[in-house]
């Protein structure tokens, strides 16, 4: 018996280090924390006092509260501040760099330098002419550089129209709203709009007017940034009632739609992201790079196109969702919209030279590469390059209506040198393409799940 109990104690021990392995590399993908809506449209009462689109205290306590748990699930990657092994980078939005701050600090707080116990702290005055420096110097110890050993990290940031890395479905990419509009042309537009009316009517009633699915949008904004913030919701509708339901149905569809409606968005929205992960990762494993972790703040819009590109959120599996729940059926659990504070994380592992790949959305794990949920780094890049419909720098430049093709890095940098020495000649074959190629419809039937909408209530 003894003998037997060591070999499994051995193997309980193995499977402990096993499990409790750490990535040598994260980066996280994640949409700021709680915001107030985007306009007053539906606040008549001005209960936001003019803060539209500005990330509120809840949204600072939701980053600040994951910051602290990606702290105790990664303690050999986030123990310290080292800007060689940190790296944080946010779209130039107020709410993200706020959201960017707030986790950071979540993650670092209390860990800041002191100053020398013998220091002189007049040394450390500004040259600024006021008797209140010496005031506060007084009042100050050496035991901290900054109260509360309190750790500043730098947060970098793109202008919006530069930015292809987090905005390409949005300001990075002036044709995102060529695609968005022909979108919205879809007729599932209407006829959704057409099934929420007994919806519609409840709001119409309540005096909150609405016409269109975009309104809805614009009311389903207000009552989640509301109900967040523990405010009355729109038409005083009872967030555990279906016209709640509804309106968040609304919200998620027209906006998912509008930004993945066609397959060369999905692939384009996706395509900078992907590659500049990829050659992080690269970087980590071939030794060139010494970063640990990568915060990027961006939107629900950035989220949606990484989970969009891997085939988890599409506008038809949330009308297949949204019907399921209806009907007190199953629903697909990775078709979800990102809400406040969403994350998708990429681990990557050496694996003692069998490196792979993870990705986690709100900390679950998804199945990638054929359903598995470690692929292979190998495996990974042919990922990326199929979920990006294999496009080149000069694809993404032409779909994404810039000028200039944006300094790819890594593995997309071999490729932009290949196309290069050909550009001419694809410039030349792209006019010609756009001359002649009928365009692309809108949403395939399997888009939309496969669901005929005519008639569903």
């Amino acid at each position: 018996m003894r003998a037997i109990m060591i070999p499994l104690f051995l193997l309980f021990i193995i499977f402990a280090i096993t499990n409790s392995q750490q990535p040598d590399l994260v980066i996280e993908v994640f949409r700021h924390g709680a915001r107030a809506p985007l306009n007053n449209t539906y606040d008549p009462d001005g209960l936001w006092a003019g803060q539209y689109g500005e990330l509120t205290g809840v949204g600072q306590r939701m980053h600040y509260i994951l910051g602290m748990a990606l702290r105790k699930d990664y303690p050999s990657l986030l123990n310290s501040y080292n800007p060689s092994t940190i790296y944080a980078q946010s779209t130039d939005v107020n709410r993200t760099i706020m959201s960017a701050y707030s986790q950071l600090y979540g993650i670092y707080n209390g860990t800041g330098p002191g100053l020398p116990a013998d220091y002189n702290a007049s040394l450390a005055a500004p040259p600024y002419a006021s008797d209140s420096v010496q005031t506060i110097i007084d009042a100050m110890d050496n035991s901290y550089a900054i109260p509360n050993n309190f750790q500043p990290i730098p947060v970098h940031v793109t202008e919006a129209k530069y930015d292809t890395l987090l905005l390409a479905q949005g300001n990075g990419c002036p044709s995102s709203s060529t695609y968005s509009n022909k979108n919205l042309q879809h007729p599932n537009v209407s006829i959704i709009y057409q099934n929420l009316s007994a919806t519609v009517d409840y709001l119409n009633r309540n005096n909150v007017s609405v016409k269109s699915l975009a309104d809805l949008y614009s009311v389903g904004d207000t009552a989640v940034c509301n109900l967040q913030n523990n405010f009355p919701l729109p038409g005083n509708m009872d967030p555990k009632s279906q016209v709640y339901e509804d309106v968040f149905f609304a919200m998620t569809y027209y906006f998912t739609l509008s930004i993945q409606g066609q397959e060369i968005q999905r692939q384009m929205n996706a395509y900078n992201l992907f590659y500049t992960i990829y050659d992080h990762m690269n970087g980590t494993y071939n030794g060139t790079s010494s970063l640990k972790y990568i915060f990027y703040s961006a939107h629900d819009s950035t989220l949606t196109s990484i989970l969009s590109a891997m085939g988890f959120v599409s506008p038809g599996c949330l009308i297949e969702n949204y019907y399921a729940k209806l009907n007190n059926q199953t629903i697909n659990e990775y078709c979800l919209y990102p809400i406040f504070a969403s994350s998708v994380k990429f681990e990557f592992y050496k694996n003692n030279g069998n490196p792979y790949v993870k990705i986690l959305y709100n900390d679950k794990v998804l199945p990638i590469c054929n359903n598995v949920e470690k692929c292979s780094f190998s495996n990974f890049y042919s990922y990326i390059q199929t979920i990006t419909g294999h496009l080149t720098p000069n694809d993404f430049a032409s779909y994404c209506g810039i000028s200039q093709t944006p300094a790819p890095t890594g593995s997309a940098k071999t490729v932009a040198i290949i196309f290069g020495i050909l550009s001419g000649i694809l410039l030349i074959a792209l006019i010609a393409l756009c001359l002649t190629k009928p365009k692309e419809s809108l949403l395939e039937d399997d888009e939309v799940g496969g669901y005929s909408l005519q008639g569903k209530a």
